[in-house]
């Protein structure tokens, strides 16, 4: 697992965001700060996309880019996060960048491992199994097959 982490962040630190040029991607009044989303508990209806009922049953609040994954006195540690939006708000320039900040140690460093994976990629969309999607980010098969077994017993866990 080591040599498979150290390989990922070797990738993620190549990348490189030019913050200063790349974000914010673009000037647009879609363009939203970050939001912790909550399900309302006794909401019934669930969340549609694209309706006028957008968020109707999810409280919202303003979330600092590095409480990401923190817990707070109101919630329970986040697992997952969502990033959604037009084209061009900045969506994989996000994802970039937090990929690049975990592989610098500048955050996120209670998750051991975090993958990246361009869901618009061919081969991604196309993945059948959790090694093969392992094998876009590293070269051995057999590497990637032990990581896919240690993700699996741990359920995923950091």
């Amino acid at each position: 697992m080591d040599k498979f982490v150290a390989s990922i962040k070797e990738k993620y630190r190549g990348r490189r965001v030019n913050r200063e040029k790349q974000w914010p991607p673009c000037h647009s009044s879609k363009l939203v700060n970050l939001q912790l989303v909550e399900e309302e508990a006794n909401s019934a209806e669930g969340y549609c996309l694209g309706s006028k009922q957008d968020y109707i049953n999810f409280k919202r609040k303003a979330l600092p880019y590095s409480c990401l994954f923190e817990e707070s006195a109101e919630s329970s540690s986040i697992k997952k996060i969502l990033v959604e939006g037009d084209a061009g708000i900045g969506k994989t320039t996000f994802s970039v960048a937090v990929s690049e900040d975990w592989a610098n140690e500048k955050l996120f460093q209670q998750f051991e491992l975090l993958l990246l994976l361009p869901l618009r990629h061919k081969r991604v969309a196309k993945a059948s199994s959790l090694p093969e999607l392992l094998r876009l980010l590293h070269s051995s098969q057999a590497l990637c097959n032990s990581v896919a077994d240690y993700l699996e017993e741990n359920e995923g866990s950091n």
